[in-house]
């Protein structure tokens, strides 16, 4: 049996496509999340003024390579091996996204709270959530991410 390396390609190709997007794109979330995160009490627009809209960057950078590697060469892998149709679309997009956002989610969870002023040490964020939380701390949000992701993708 041979090795595919299509598979590799889409992976590599992928990784580094989302790596751009994700750093062209990372203003704009900053100041997305800020938004959302505000509230009557605390206005993050007002209090994170002087902070940089690209704080937390070095965190989504380094996820986003593997994250879409892992997504691309699953998602291809899946879609090579079963019939062309919108069920496997959406079966490549699900399983691919499902594995990828394991790896996501607790670096985007510190990527936020970077972005809102929570603090910027990367290994302080991380004590702080598996300290507080455990290791299910790493994963708030995961589902709603995981099925915003698989509608994105299985389009």
């Amino acid at each position: 049996m041979e090795f595919d390396f299509n598979f590799l390609k889409c992976g590599v190709v992928g990784g580094l496509a989302g790596l751009c997007v994700d750093a062209i794109e990372y203003p704009v979330e900053t100041i997305k999340t800020r938004i959302m995160a505000s509230s009557l009490k605390e206005d993050l627009i007002k209090t994170t003024q002087k902070l940089s809209k690209f704080n937390g960057l070095s965190c989504q950078l380094m996820i986003s390579f593997p994250y879409y590697f892992t997504f691309f060469v699953i998602y291809e892998g899946i879609r090579d091996r079963l019939p062309s149709n919108h069920t496997t679309n959406f079966l490549a997009a699900l399983i691919g996204e499902t594995v990828s956002n394991i790896l996501k989610n607790p670096l985007e969870l510190v990527k936020q709270q970077i972005m809102v002023g929570r603090s910027s040490k990367i290994g302080t964020l991380l004590s702080s959530v598996y300290n507080t939380l455990g290791i299910r701390g790493f994963y708030m949000g995961y589902s709603p991410a995981l099925v915003r992701d698989v509608l994105f993708s299985a389009t």
